[in-house]
């Protein structure tokens, strides 16, 4: 008997540790015979014990190999304490400043942070490296935390010092100017927008200046500069440069250009050839040449409007130009052209009918505007028309009213018509069982029927109840009247095949017995596994509850296998196996009950001891019974499910496709 077996230990060490000391009080046993070893122990109190779960197990014995067991599990856990260690933490940051500034950014290498977790958070960032900081003192602060929450924290400051090394502004400094003066002359008066010059300061002086706004300036390239200067010596300049130079700016003078033009061609042409008088310049150098011209009169123009121009230049490259427009416009002279006008129209109706109606092809119409309009129609397709000669008129417009005809006459002639078939069956489709390559098939025989009171069938293909192949088959019935008009009726059969029968289990073992190990309480089963086949050449074994060699405990298991075909047809297998024989008696249960009767004294302890070991037995026996019986239960139902889910499954359409009747004639 174990007195205070340990219950499970659990052990703390920090987060990052892989190992903890782990102590508890060892277990005590003791046995009536005073005779009791401690045969085995998994581990010491006080052992070194990885993280996670470890079991412990002692396992004591007596003098006569009694045996007993004290199990407990000791558990490491981590837990953490320290707070995430900090790296790249900035120093207090002095920045300088060009005076007169309220802001700046300041960048600084981002602090990071590790812990033992692997897991750290940035809880607060104050401020953004890059961040434009306000002049005066500033503290930026970052806290990291840890999944623990324990936090670590990096401040620093940022101080900012003002200098002025900025020397002043100039605004508005002109860049270089180019003056021109005609030809002859010397200087030329140039004129400019003074430079303006700030500073931080407010203090800025204009120390030197070389030409004024106004001044006359001579041929050729002259230098203007302006010099600025702040309070505490800081300089700024300004400097461009004037060119004068002389030119002949008078371009040629252009004469007879002409004015803008229209011209008109027909709906459907895309071009027109336009004629004007050639304009014609002259310069006061006397020097001019026609330098470019963008058409000639006399070329073809496109629709719409089209720019021209003359380009006339001197000897001193001033140019003159001559530019004016054409616009080409259409105009609709043409009718429009009308497509699939109907040629005459012969129509038959059985003797004895006044009108029949006729269909045709719609007459259309285009035009080269895009826009056509039926007028008149004095006609509809699939109208009735009387017996004789009938006109049929189409008259369509374009929006210019330019009109095109399609005239076509409709001629009704009495005729005798065929024989007329009353109940000409639709295809036949039937269906005969998987191996089956015929099958009998029956249908309605058709009716025929003439005006005339004559008629006779004078062609058959194949009879109501003949026996037909597997696939379509055309059926067809030749009726003939007493002026030989012919008439039929005709119809496909189609043979498809359907699986209707489970498959045929070829070998289903018999019930068996086996007798009890007495080692392990129960007994191996071994047979030869069920075979099946289908008529249609597969089989699969959806269900097996068992494998050959499976190990049973004692009572009765009915073992089942299901087969299912392509059509899911089932077929089941079954058979039981029996496993007999007695358990061996609970040898612990007994000494307990003798320890008892030994410590009262008399026989009727005795005679319980064997009560209380019969009862374990028996229960031991029940409890195996019921799950063998759920099992098979289970197994049961299963196949009923799956029965029952098949037979009220829409059935599998195999036949072909439906082939509707052909027209009768």
């Amino acid at each position: 008997m174990i007195g205070v077996c340990p219950r499970d230990v659990s052990a703390v060490t920090e987060l990052g540790s892989t190992r903890k000391t782990v102590y508890w009080t060892e277990p005590i046993a003791s046995d009536i015979s005073g005779n009791v070893t401690l045969s085995r122990q998994s581990h010491y109190s006080g052992d070194d014990f990885p993280l996670g779960l470890t079991d412990v197990s002692y396992k004591f014995i007596d003098g006569t190999g009694n045996t007993a067991w004290c199990n407990f599990s000791a558990i490491v856990n981590t837990e953490d304490t320290g707070a995430p260690t900090i790296t790249n933490c900035p120093s207090d940051i002095i920045v300088e400043v060009e005076e007169g500034s309220v802001s700046s950014p300041v960048s600084w290498r981002e602090p990071s942070a590790m812990d033992a977790s692997d897991n750290v958070t940035l809880l607060v960032k104050t401020h953004q490296s890059g961040e434009r900081f306000a002049i005066g003192a500033n503290t930026v602060m970052y806290i990291f935390a840890d999944s623990s929450r324990n936090m670590a924290f990096c401040t620093f400051s940022i101080k900012f010092t003002s200098i002025d090394t900025t020397p002043p502004r100039i605004e508005s400094c002109p860049i270089d100017i180019s003056a021109v003066t005609e030809l002859g002359n010397i200087r030329e008066t140039v004129y400019w927008t003074e430079p303006i010059a700030s500073d931080l300061s407010g203090n800025v002086t204009l120390s030197k200046q070389s030409h004024y706004s106004g001044d006359d300036v001579p041929l050729g390239l002259t230098d203007v500069s302006y010099e600025y200067i702040d309070g505490t010596g800081n300089t700024a300049w300004c400097n461009f440069s004037v060119i004068v130079y002389t030119v002949d700016t008078t371009p040629p003078r252009i004469e007879s250009c002409p004015r803008d033009m229209s011209a008109v061609t027909e709906l459907g042409n895309i071009r027109e050839t336009v004629y004007w008088r050639e304009p014609i310049a002259s310069d006061i150098s006397g020097n001019v040449t026609l330098f470019k011209l963008s058409h000639y009169s006399g070329d073809n123009f496109p629709l719409g409007l089209t720019d021209v121009s003359y380009e006339h230049i001197d000897g001193a490259g001033n140019t003159g130009w001559c530019n004016f427009s054409i616009v080409v416009n259409t105009e609709d002279t043409v009718a429009p052209t009308i497509t699939n006008c109907p040629s005459d129209i012969i129509g038959k109706v059985e003797e004895g009918s006044i009108s029949a109606p006729v269909s045709w092809e719609e007459p259309s119409a285009m035009d080269a505007s895009g826009n056509v309009k039926l007028l008149v129609k004095t006609h509809q397709s699939g109208e009735r028309f009387g017996i004789g000669a009938n006109t049929v008129f189409y008259i369509f417009a374009d929006p210019t009213n330019n009109m095109a005809f399609c005239t076509f006459s409709i001629k009704i002639n009495a005729v005798i018509a065929p024989p007329k078939i009353e109940a000409c069956p639709r295809d036949v489709v039937a269906v005969t069982e998987l191996s089956n390559i015929r099958k009998t098939v029956y249908w309605k025989e058709p009716i025929a029927s003439d005006i005339s009171g004559n008629v006779t069938l004078s062609k058959q293909s194949h009879y109501s109840g003949d026996d037909f192949p597997l696939g379509l088959t055309d059926v067809s019935y030749e009726y003939i009247d007493g002026t030989s008009n012919v008439a039929w009726c005709n119809f496909s059969v189609v043979v498809n095949t359907a699986d209707s029968r489970p498959p045929t289990i070829l070998f289903c073992p018999s019930n068996m017995t086996v007798e009890i190990d007495q080692v392990s309480f129960g007994a191996i089963a071994s047979w030869d596994e069920p075979v099946a086949e289908d008529a249609s050449g597969y089989v699969m074994l959806l269900i097996q509850t068992h494998v050959s060699g499976t190990f049973f405990t004692i009572g009765t298991t009915i073992v089942s296998y299901i087969f299912r075909d392509n059509a899911n047809n089932m077929e089941k297998c079954s058979f039981s196996v029996a496993v007999t024989g007695d358990y061996p008696p609970d040898v612990g249960a007994v000494n307990r009950l003798q320890q008892s009767e030994d410590s009262r004294g008399g026989t009727g302890v005795s005679y319980a001891a064997l009560v209380l070991s019969l009862l374990v037995i028996v229960s031991i026996i029940l409890v195996v019974l019921g799950l063998v019986y759920f099992r098979m239960a289970f197994v049961e139902e299963l196949f009923d499910l799956m029965r029952d889910e098949i037979k009220t499954r829409p059935p599998v359409d195999t036949r072909l496709p439906a082939v509707e009747p052909h027209s009768i004639v």
